[in-house]
């Protein structure tokens, strides 16, 4: 019985993880993240300027980075799965890693310029 529940369960992941809609959906909530962090950067740097402040929330610039290259991934995803929801199924290994480049060159296939290459292979 038990093996019925989790063999539902993998099957009910599966199906979120080849929903382009689900990609697109946490993309954005992650994407918000990066920006409530870079606004209160933003508040920080000026309040700082002005004399007050703490210089604490200038450090939210490194979360709010890693956000956006994290959203940007995952949107990536979305729209990689939206051509070839299989993708995500079968082969999880190269769909699942995290090196942005690869990603838009072996699943999105779309054309950019060799600045915006190199920025996805930064991040």
């Amino acid at each position: 019985m038990s093996y019925q529940r989790s063999e539902s369960k993998r099957r009910q992941g599966e199906r979120f993880t080849a929903d382009p809609g689900q990609w697109e959906y946490h993309s954005r909530d992650i994407l918000a993240g990066a920006l409530a962090c870079w606004e209160r950067h933003i508040v920080a740097h000026q309040n700082l300027l002005r004399g007050t402040g703490s210089i604490q929330d200038l450090n939210l610039i490194t979360p709010a980075c890693f956000l956006v290259a994290t959203g940007v991934g995952v949107l990536l995803k979305a729209i990689a799965i939206q051509g070839d929801s299989a993708l995500a199924v079968s082969d999880k290994k190269l769909f699942f890693r995290h090196k942005l480049h690869d990603i838009a060159r072996k699943f999105i296939r779309i054309r950019l310029s060799d600045e915006e290459y190199a920025s996805l292979e930064a991040s």
